[in-house]
């Protein structure tokens, strides 16, 4: 069911059948890429977590034996069910670099196998540090049935394969790939390739590798498809025709071009960048600003609710704004704010001012 807050003009349309359907990939092909501060964050925050799982492994070892005694001690039918948990996060990450072939996006492709050569050289190096006798390479990347090792390599490319194609895709997929990657832990730990220490690095060097690869080549922001804002659309109940992407863009928005039997609408498209934007900007004004409100996430559902309530409200008082025609979550997990906007937008004709033009804005 999609959440949305709704104009009259938009509540007396009749219902619009709802899409179905999954779609694998966020954004075109071509979309942009960018290097993002967020990234940043979390590559640091990864690398601490490595650090931290490090020092953990040598500071509790009694305490991780004995649970490694417990582990051994579950009863061997049981194998069946942890490799179950194990092996999909592996096929996952196959899959995701098999469908990037296939569909032609070769530069995710490279971004894989990226993550894939990086992980590898992660995991050789943080073992070589943390281990005091590391087995050779092929154990500590396949190596699911034990002795535990520092990080499981396995886990680490599972991880960093996921994380790196994760802005790529769609929301249930990312969802799932999260799920995946969780389940994988579990597994690793149940099956003694890895102890809780270990299992935790292996996730955060992954999340690390992803991290370092988004910053070298970039990530897209999961920019929509005109395609895919006009099934989302209707899934809202607005039917619209020539819809194109804008000339004019906001940070973390994707603004679009429409028609109605109405007339002309503006849709903006809240994307990942939008959050983060959000919650930076309020960390900011936290850091800098005596007494200034405790920064929040926010979901992009939450922010196009809230400026769609805002417009209303603004508009009973008498402002001059633009018209909301509904607002809310659809589709792949898209969030909208459908306007109607008030006047004739300003057309940039790249000419020069003229004498008369001049004396008419002076």
């Amino acid at each position: 069911m999609a959440s949305q807050v709704t104009s009259p003009e938009a509540a007396e349309a009749p219902p619009a059948r709802r899409a179905v359907g999954l779609q694998i990939f966020a954004s075109a092909e071509d979309e942009p890429r960018t290097r993002r501060s967020t990234d940043v964050v979390v590559a640091v925050a990864n690398a601490s977590i490595v650090v931290i799982a490090a020092l953990t492994s040598r500071l509790l070892a009694g305490l991780e034996a004995s649970f490694a005694e417990v582990v051994a001690n579950v009863p061997g039918f049981f194998d069946t069910v942890w490799r179950l948990l194990f092996w999909p996060a592996v096929v996952w990450s196959i899959v995701l670099l098999i469908v990037a072939v296939v569909r032609g996006r070769l530069a995710l492709a490279r971004d894989l196998l990226l993550a894939v050569v990086l992980s590898v050289l992660g995991v050789a190096a943080v073992a070589a540090i943390v281990m005091e006798d590391p087995p050779g390479l092929t154990h500590l990347l396949f190596g699911s049935d034990g002795p535990p090792v520092f990080p499981p390599g396995l886990v680490v490319v599972a991880a960093a394969v996921i994380s790196t194609g994760s802005p790529h895709l769609t929301r249930p997929f990312r969802r799932l790939g999260s799920w995946l990657t969780g389940f994988q832990v579990i597994g690793a730990i149940m099956l003694g390739a890895a102890l809780p220490s270990g299992a935790a690095a292996a996730v955060a060097l992954g999340l690390l590798v992803a991290a370092a690869v988004h910053l070298a080549v970039g990530s897209p922001g999961g920019w929509p498809t005109a395609s895919r804002i006009q099934l989302a659309l209707a899934d809202l109940g607005v039917e619209v025709d020539d819809l194109t992407s804008a000339s004019v863009h906001r940070e973390g928005i994707a603004l679009f071009e429409a028609t109605d039997d109405g007339g002309p609408l503006l849709v903006k498209v809240y994307g990942r960048d939008a959050g983060d934007a959000q919650y930076l900007a309020s960390l900011w004004r936290r850091l800098w600003y005596r007494g200034a409100e405790r920064p929040t996430a926010q979901s992009r559902i939450e922010l196009v609710e809230h400026e769609g309530l805002v417009t209303l409200l603004a508009e009973r008082a008498g402002a001059r704004v633009p018209l909301v025609v509904t607002a809310g979550g659809a589709g792949q997990g898209d969030a909208l704010v459908v306007v109607r906007p008030l006047g004739d937008a300003v057309q940039a004709t790249g000419g020069t001012l003229t004498g008369t033009d001049e004396a008419a804005v002076s």
